[in-house]
């Protein structure tokens, strides 16, 4: 599984603990270089850039609101200058919260649609014509399983992520004859900073439910976004691959 010396831009890497830096520092340990996008936390996004730094590859922290296409432009241009090119696109960043639906706002719902769907769109329309000019990239997006299962007080959340999986679809119908692949990772319980009230004693619900019985780590993302930007990946195109220990099987 060679990568060394790829360049992946990374979205949603401004979180510490946050899983963009963790499949950042994952894919950097392969010799990927790697831009880190996210929108805020300029400190944390630098911090992180150190941390793949210390890996021994090249690094660009880049502050961006996915949400508007002239600002992914800026970074997939400023990805491009720095680097030559671009061979893997990471659609990390997200949105999310729990409200009921007729207690929803349009606002609530138009955020979160924007941040996980239009921006996977934004950064994909942005960065596909560099991936077609050299005849290859790969297109990893982070779905979830809400958007397999449905889950409550989540209309928003649920719809976007089924949305991302439909738009992988139509990503690799367009962009496969251009030597790239599209393909949506769907993370389980992961073992992140835990919700409160409500959100945890479901969140345990479904972990005891689950085949496994525990939750997975940022590294089994990670491994998984790993596996579909190599070579080994290079027929897997328009699929939708499940880390849930087990909690979904479609």
């Amino acid at each position: 599984m060679s990568l060394s010396g790829q360049v992946a831009l990374i979205t949603g890497a401004s979180r510490n603990p946050g899983l963009g830096r963790t499949i950042a520092l994952a894919f950097a340990a392969k010799g990927i270089h790697i831009v880190l996008g996210g929108r805020t936390r300029k400190d944390v996004l630098e911090a992180n850039a150190a941390e793949v730094r210390a890996r021994g590859v090249k690094a660009l922290p880049y502050l961006a609101d996915i949400t508007d296409p002239a600002q992914v432009e800026a970074m997939v241009t400023a990805t491009v200058k720095q680097f030559g090119g671009i061979d893997i696109l990471v659609n990390c960043a997200g949105a999310r919260g729990d409200v009921g639906l007729l207690d929803m706002t349009v606002e609530q719902w138009r955020t979160v649609l924007s941040v996980n769907l239009d921006g996977a769109f934004n950064c994909v329309r942005a960065a596909a014509p560099h991936m077609i000019r050299r005849s290859y990239g790969r297109i990893i997006s982070m779905a979830g399983i809400s958007g397999q299962l449905g889950d409550p007080h989540r209309a928003h959340l649920v719809t976007a992520k089924a949305g991302l999986i439909g738009f992988t679809k139509a990503v690799a119908v367009e962009l496969g004859r251009h030597g790239v692949t599209a393909n949506a990772v769907s993370p389980g319980i992961i073992d992140t900073p835990r919700p409160a009230g409500a959100a945890l004693e479901k969140r345990r619900k479904r972990i005891v439910e689950s085949p496994l019985g525990r939750a997975g780590s940022g590294e089994d993302i990670a491994n998984a976004c790993l596996f579909l930007a190599s070579d080994e990946a290079a027929f897997i195109t328009g699929q939708t691959l499940s880390v849930n220990g087990g909690a979904f099987m479609p």
